[in-house]
Protein backbone atom coordinates (compact mmCIF):
# COMPACT_ATOMS: atom_id res chain seq x y z
CA UNK A 1 0.00 0.00 0.00
CA UNK A 2 2.88 2.77 0.67
CA UNK A 3 4.37 2.12 -2.52
CA UNK A 4 1.41 2.36 -4.29
CA UNK A 5 0.47 5.91 -2.39
CA UNK A 6 4.10 6.58 -3.05
CA UNK A 7 3.42 6.13 -6.64
CA UNK A 8 0.36 7.95 -6.68
CA UNK A 9 1.74 10.82 -4.71
CA UNK A 10 4.80 11.12 -7.42
CA UNK A 11 2.42 11.03 -10.11
CA UNK A 12 0.24 13.48 -8.69
CA UNK A 13 3.40 15.88 -7.72
CA UNK A 14 5.05 14.63 -11.63
CA UNK A 15 1.30 16.33 -12.65
CA UNK A 16 1.64 19.46 -10.84
CA UNK A 17 5.19 20.26 -12.41
CA UNK A 18 3.93 19.48 -15.87
CA UNK A 19 0.63 22.27 -15.41
CA UNK A 20 2.80 24.75 -13.82
CA UNK A 21 5.63 24.53 -16.39
CA UNK A 22 2.74 24.37 -19.26
CA UNK A 23 1.55 27.64 -17.52
CA UNK A 24 4.95 29.58 -17.01
CA UNK A 25 4.92 28.71 -21.03
CA UNK A 26 1.44 30.10 -21.60
CA UNK A 27 2.45 32.95 -20.08
CA UNK A 28 5.64 33.53 -21.49
CA UNK A 29 4.25 33.01 -24.91
CA UNK A 30 1.20 35.19 -24.25
CA UNK A 31 3.22 38.03 -23.40
CA UNK A 32 5.84 37.72 -26.31
CA UNK A 33 2.49 37.17 -28.46
CA UNK A 34 1.83 40.59 -27.13
CA UNK A 35 4.85 41.96 -27.38
CA UNK A 36 4.63 40.98 -31.39
CA UNK A 37 1.45 42.34 -31.81
CA UNK A 38 2.60 45.20 -30.74
CA UNK A 39 5.60 45.62 -33.32
CA UNK A 40 3.04 44.42 -36.24
CA UNK A 41 0.82 47.09 -34.90
CA UNK A 42 3.45 50.01 -35.25
CA UNK A 43 4.40 48.66 -38.85
CA UNK A 44 1.29 49.69 -40.35
CA UNK A 45 1.08 53.29 -38.84
CA UNK A 46 2.15 55.83 -40.72
CA UNK A 47 1.65 58.81 -38.37
CA UNK A 48 0.10 59.42 -34.78
CA UNK A 49 -0.16 62.51 -32.52
CA UNK A 50 -1.44 62.78 -28.45
CA UNK A 51 -0.45 64.06 -25.11
CA UNK A 52 2.13 62.68 -23.11
CA UNK A 53 2.31 63.46 -19.59
CA UNK A 54 5.18 62.53 -17.78
CA UNK A 55 5.43 62.48 -13.87
CA UNK A 56 9.07 62.09 -11.86
CA UNK A 57 9.31 61.64 -8.06
CA UNK A 58 12.88 62.16 -6.44
CA UNK A 59 12.93 62.56 -2.68
CA UNK A 60 9.55 62.71 -2.53
CA UNK A 61 9.03 65.65 -4.73
CA UNK A 62 7.16 65.27 -7.84
CA UNK A 63 7.28 66.90 -10.93
CA UNK A 64 4.86 66.54 -14.42
CA UNK A 65 5.08 67.83 -17.41
CA UNK A 66 2.78 67.56 -20.40
CA UNK A 67 3.03 68.16 -24.03
CA UNK A 68 1.21 67.49 -27.28
CA UNK A 69 2.75 65.50 -29.81
CA UNK A 70 2.76 64.94 -33.44
CA UNK A 71 5.15 62.06 -34.64
CA UNK A 72 5.05 61.19 -38.85
CA UNK A 73 7.54 58.24 -39.40
CA UNK A 74 9.88 57.98 -39.98
CA UNK A 75 11.96 60.60 -38.12
CA UNK A 76 9.66 63.61 -38.02
CA UNK A 77 8.45 65.05 -34.71
CA UNK A 78 6.40 67.70 -32.98
CA UNK A 79 6.08 68.48 -29.58
CA UNK A 80 4.86 71.51 -27.65
CA UNK A 81 5.27 71.78 -23.98
CA UNK A 82 2.19 73.25 -22.40
CA UNK A 83 3.59 75.05 -19.13
CA UNK A 84 6.47 76.28 -20.98
CA UNK A 85 5.36 76.50 -24.63
CA UNK A 86 8.75 75.51 -25.64
CA UNK A 87 8.50 73.86 -29.22
CA UNK A 88 10.73 71.08 -30.89
CA UNK A 89 10.16 70.13 -33.97
CA UNK A 90 12.23 68.33 -36.64
CA UNK A 91 11.55 67.22 -40.43
CA UNK A 92 14.32 64.71 -39.98
CA UNK A 93 16.97 66.56 -41.39
CA UNK A 94 16.73 69.37 -39.06
CA UNK A 95 15.92 70.08 -35.19
CA UNK A 96 14.43 73.38 -34.55
CA UNK A 97 14.03 74.40 -30.53
CA UNK A 98 12.22 77.57 -29.64
CA UNK A 99 12.80 78.78 -25.83
CA UNK A 100 10.06 81.17 -25.64
CA UNK A 101 11.76 83.06 -22.11
CA UNK A 102 14.18 83.90 -23.94
CA UNK A 103 12.90 84.02 -27.47
CA UNK A 104 15.56 82.49 -28.78
CA UNK A 105 15.47 79.63 -31.60
CA UNK A 106 18.14 76.68 -31.18
CA UNK A 107 18.76 75.07 -35.21
CA UNK A 108 21.38 71.85 -35.79
CA UNK A 109 21.24 69.65 -38.14
CA UNK A 110 21.07 65.90 -37.75
CA UNK A 111 23.86 63.71 -38.21
CA UNK A 112 22.26 60.97 -36.66
CA UNK A 113 18.72 60.09 -37.66
CA UNK A 114 16.64 58.22 -35.19
CA UNK A 115 12.87 57.92 -34.16
CA UNK A 116 11.72 60.19 -31.38
CA UNK A 117 12.95 58.68 -27.74
CA UNK A 118 8.77 59.80 -27.06
CA UNK A 119 7.58 57.55 -30.15
CA UNK A 120 6.18 54.44 -29.75
CA UNK A 121 8.89 52.73 -31.84
CA UNK A 122 11.26 53.48 -29.74
CA UNK A 123 9.62 52.15 -26.78
CA UNK A 124 8.86 48.79 -28.57
CA UNK A 125 12.21 48.67 -29.40
CA UNK A 126 13.84 48.85 -25.79
CA UNK A 127 11.11 46.53 -24.42
CA UNK A 128 12.27 43.94 -27.11
CA UNK A 129 15.89 44.35 -26.68
CA UNK A 130 16.61 44.92 -23.00
CA UNK A 131 14.03 43.49 -20.92
CA UNK A 132 12.33 39.78 -20.29
CA UNK A 133 8.66 40.69 -20.73
CA UNK A 134 6.47 38.74 -18.46
CA UNK A 135 2.47 39.15 -18.35
CA UNK A 136 1.14 40.17 -15.09
CA UNK A 137 -2.98 40.41 -15.96
CA UNK A 138 -5.34 42.68 -17.31
CA UNK A 139 -6.83 46.09 -16.11
CA UNK A 140 -7.86 49.07 -17.86
CA UNK A 141 -6.54 53.07 -18.22
CA UNK A 142 -9.10 55.73 -18.74
CA UNK A 143 -11.78 53.09 -19.47
CA UNK A 144 -10.35 50.74 -22.33
CA UNK A 145 -8.68 47.48 -21.27
CA UNK A 146 -5.44 46.48 -21.30
CA UNK A 147 -2.67 44.13 -21.06
CA UNK A 148 -0.44 44.71 -17.66
CA UNK A 149 2.84 43.31 -18.54
CA UNK A 150 6.03 43.48 -16.08
CA UNK A 151 9.57 44.54 -17.94
CA UNK A 152 12.35 42.74 -16.05
CA UNK A 153 16.04 44.00 -17.30
CA UNK A 154 18.10 41.00 -18.81
CA UNK A 155 21.25 43.09 -17.97
CA UNK A 156 21.11 42.69 -13.96
CA UNK A 157 24.39 44.22 -13.42
CA UNK A 158 24.89 48.11 -14.72
CA UNK A 159 21.32 48.47 -15.90
CA UNK A 160 19.88 51.83 -15.39
CA UNK A 161 16.40 50.93 -14.98
CA UNK A 162 14.97 48.08 -12.55
CA UNK A 163 11.50 46.26 -13.05
CA UNK A 164 8.90 48.42 -15.19
CA UNK A 165 5.08 47.87 -15.96
CA UNK A 166 3.57 48.85 -19.17
CA UNK A 167 -0.30 48.64 -20.01
CA UNK A 168 -1.10 47.86 -23.70
CA UNK A 169 -4.32 48.62 -25.02
CA UNK A 170 -6.34 45.54 -26.36
CA UNK A 171 -6.92 47.06 -29.64
CA UNK A 172 -4.74 49.20 -30.56
CA UNK A 173 -1.50 47.45 -29.46
CA UNK A 174 0.21 50.76 -27.94
CA UNK A 175 1.06 51.61 -24.96
CA UNK A 176 -1.32 53.58 -22.48
CA UNK A 177 0.90 54.00 -19.25
CA UNK A 178 4.95 53.37 -18.29
CA UNK A 179 5.93 52.95 -14.75
CA UNK A 180 9.19 52.58 -13.81
CA UNK A 181 12.30 53.39 -11.31
CA UNK A 182 15.76 54.69 -12.45
CA UNK A 183 19.03 55.14 -10.02
CA UNK A 184 20.95 58.23 -10.35
CA UNK A 185 23.95 58.48 -8.11
CA UNK A 186 22.38 57.26 -4.95
CA UNK A 187 18.94 58.58 -5.72
CA UNK A 188 16.31 56.41 -6.43
CA UNK A 189 13.68 57.83 -9.18
CA UNK A 190 10.25 56.84 -9.77
CA UNK A 191 8.69 58.00 -13.67
CA UNK A 192 5.51 57.38 -15.30
CA UNK A 193 4.80 58.05 -18.76
CA UNK A 194 1.04 58.47 -20.28
CA UNK A 195 0.14 58.53 -23.33
CA UNK A 196 -3.52 60.23 -23.98
CA UNK A 197 -5.76 61.26 -26.92
CA UNK A 198 -4.15 59.25 -29.02
CA UNK A 199 -5.15 59.21 -32.96
CA UNK A 200 -3.43 57.07 -35.72
CA UNK A 201 -2.70 57.24 -39.43
CA UNK A 202 -4.67 60.56 -39.70
CA UNK A 203 -2.15 62.32 -42.28
CA UNK A 204 -0.39 64.53 -40.75
CA UNK A 205 0.57 67.26 -43.48
CA UNK A 206 4.76 67.88 -43.61
CA UNK A 207 4.01 71.22 -43.21
CA UNK A 208 3.36 70.79 -39.60
CA UNK A 209 7.07 69.42 -39.22
CA UNK A 210 8.86 72.81 -41.19
CA UNK A 211 9.04 75.33 -38.40
CA UNK A 212 8.27 78.57 -38.93
CA UNK A 213 10.99 80.86 -36.85
CA UNK A 214 8.61 83.83 -35.02
CA UNK A 215 9.95 87.56 -35.65
CA UNK A 216 12.69 88.89 -33.87
CA UNK A 217 13.34 85.81 -32.32
CA UNK A 218 16.81 85.28 -32.07
CA UNK A 219 18.49 81.88 -34.00
CA UNK A 220 21.54 80.16 -33.19
CA UNK A 221 23.02 77.71 -35.25
CA UNK A 222 24.63 75.07 -32.88
CA UNK A 223 26.19 73.94 -35.76
CA UNK A 224 28.74 76.63 -35.19
CA UNK A 225 29.11 76.32 -31.80
CA UNK A 226 29.33 72.53 -31.25
CA UNK A 227 32.45 71.43 -31.21
CA UNK A 228 33.65 69.22 -33.79
CA UNK A 229 35.70 66.43 -34.10
CA UNK A 230 39.56 66.32 -34.23
CA UNK A 231 42.91 64.33 -34.05
CA UNK A 232 45.05 64.83 -31.36
CA UNK A 233 47.72 66.65 -32.86
CA UNK A 234 45.72 69.57 -34.33
CA UNK A 235 43.75 68.61 -30.68
CA UNK A 236 47.44 70.10 -29.06
CA UNK A 237 47.54 72.56 -30.99
CA UNK A 238 44.49 74.12 -29.87
CA UNK A 239 44.77 73.82 -25.69
CA UNK A 240 48.16 75.34 -23.54
CA UNK A 241 48.59 72.10 -21.65
CA UNK A 242 50.13 68.77 -22.72
CA UNK A 243 47.64 66.20 -23.65
CA UNK A 244 48.60 62.73 -22.25
CA UNK A 245 46.81 59.41 -23.59
CA UNK A 246 47.01 55.86 -21.76
CA UNK A 247 49.58 53.44 -22.82
CA UNK A 248 47.08 50.69 -22.06
CA UNK A 249 43.71 50.32 -23.52
CA UNK A 250 41.50 46.88 -23.40
CA UNK A 251 42.20 44.57 -26.68
CA UNK A 252 40.08 46.08 -29.49
CA UNK A 253 39.57 49.40 -28.40
CA UNK A 254 41.23 51.85 -30.57
CA UNK A 255 41.39 55.83 -30.89
CA UNK A 256 38.15 57.48 -32.61
CA UNK A 257 38.22 61.18 -32.06
CA UNK A 258 39.47 64.25 -30.19
CA UNK A 259 37.06 67.38 -29.30
CA UNK A 260 38.74 70.51 -28.00
CA UNK A 261 36.32 72.54 -25.29
CA UNK A 262 37.03 76.35 -25.56
CA UNK A 263 40.94 75.45 -25.52
CA UNK A 264 41.02 74.28 -22.18
CA UNK A 265 39.54 70.66 -22.16
CA UNK A 266 39.91 68.15 -24.76
CA UNK A 267 37.94 64.83 -25.16
CA UNK A 268 39.49 61.74 -26.78
CA UNK A 269 37.71 59.00 -27.20
CA UNK A 270 38.36 55.35 -27.71
CA UNK A 271 35.62 53.15 -29.52
CA UNK A 272 35.41 48.86 -29.68
CA UNK A 273 32.47 47.61 -31.46
CA UNK A 274 29.97 50.63 -30.45
CA UNK A 275 31.25 50.76 -26.71
CA UNK A 276 33.02 54.03 -25.93
CA UNK A 277 35.85 55.47 -23.44
CA UNK A 278 35.36 58.74 -23.11
CA UNK A 279 38.72 60.46 -21.56
CA UNK A 280 38.33 64.26 -20.67
CA UNK A 281 41.43 65.98 -19.81
CA UNK A 282 41.35 69.69 -18.26
CA UNK A 283 42.98 71.96 -16.39
CA UNK A 284 42.83 71.86 -12.58
CA UNK A 285 41.30 75.05 -11.02
CA UNK A 286 41.21 74.70 -6.94
CA UNK A 287 40.98 70.68 -5.43
CA UNK A 288 39.27 68.04 -7.13
CA UNK A 289 35.45 67.88 -5.56
CA UNK A 290 34.95 64.48 -3.98
CA UNK A 291 31.36 63.30 -6.02
CA UNK A 292 28.39 62.49 -3.92
CA UNK A 293 28.57 58.97 -3.42
CA UNK A 294 31.92 58.30 -4.92
CA UNK A 295 34.31 55.82 -3.60
CA UNK A 296 37.49 57.38 -2.68
CA UNK A 297 40.90 55.48 -4.81
CA UNK A 298 44.30 55.99 -5.63
CA UNK A 299 45.66 56.61 -9.13
CA UNK A 300 49.79 56.93 -8.66
CA UNK A 301 49.34 58.35 -5.97
CA UNK A 302 46.95 60.96 -6.72
CA UNK A 303 43.46 60.94 -5.00
CA UNK A 304 40.50 59.89 -7.41
CA UNK A 305 36.85 59.19 -7.20
CA UNK A 306 35.03 56.10 -8.51
CA UNK A 307 31.45 55.97 -8.97
CA UNK A 308 28.81 54.02 -11.21
CA UNK A 309 26.36 56.32 -13.36
CA UNK A 310 23.88 53.71 -13.41
CA UNK A 311 21.23 55.88 -15.53
CA UNK A 312 23.90 55.54 -18.58
CA UNK A 313 25.33 51.92 -17.92
CA UNK A 314 28.41 53.85 -17.27
CA UNK A 315 31.16 54.04 -14.30
CA UNK A 316 33.11 57.41 -13.90
CA UNK A 317 36.82 57.38 -12.51
CA UNK A 318 37.93 61.10 -11.96
CA UNK A 319 41.79 62.16 -10.84
CA UNK A 320 44.55 64.54 -10.72
CA UNK A 321 47.75 64.54 -12.35
CA UNK A 322 50.24 66.92 -13.97
CA UNK A 323 47.64 69.71 -12.99
CA UNK A 324 44.67 68.49 -14.72
CA UNK A 325 41.63 66.69 -13.73
CA UNK A 326 41.16 64.10 -15.28
CA UNK A 327 38.16 61.84 -16.01
CA UNK A 328 37.84 58.33 -17.21
CA UNK A 329 34.19 57.56 -18.39
CA UNK A 330 33.20 53.58 -19.69
CA UNK A 331 31.46 50.47 -18.84
CA UNK A 332 34.31 48.71 -18.17
CA UNK A 333 34.94 47.10 -14.47
CA UNK A 334 36.51 48.82 -11.86
CA UNK A 335 39.59 47.20 -11.95
CA UNK A 336 40.35 47.76 -16.03
CA UNK A 337 39.38 51.72 -15.64
CA UNK A 338 41.76 52.12 -13.03
CA UNK A 339 43.99 50.03 -14.98
CA UNK A 340 43.87 52.70 -17.61
CA UNK A 341 43.80 55.46 -15.39
CA UNK A 342 47.37 54.23 -13.71
CA UNK A 343 48.50 54.23 -17.39
CA UNK A 344 48.36 57.61 -18.35
CA UNK A 345 51.27 59.37 -17.13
Amino acid sequence: MKTKYKTISFIGVLVLVVVAAGCISLTSMSAGNIAQKMQEKYNTIKDYQGTVVMTTVINGKSKVTESDFKIKKPYKVLLINKETDRVIVSNGTIIWSYLPKKNEVLVMELSKREEPRIGFGTVIKNMMKRFDIKLLGTGKIADRNTYILELVPKNKTGESLGTEKIWVDKKYWMPLKIEGKMKILNETMQFTTSYENIKFNIDIPDSDFQYVIPKGAKVVNLDNIIPKNTGLQKAQKEVNFTIFTPSYLPEGYKFSNAIVFNKIAVAITYKKEGSKIPIQFSEQKGKLKPFLGAEVVNINGNKGYYFSVTTLRNSVLSWTSNNLILTLTSPLPKKEMEKIAESVK
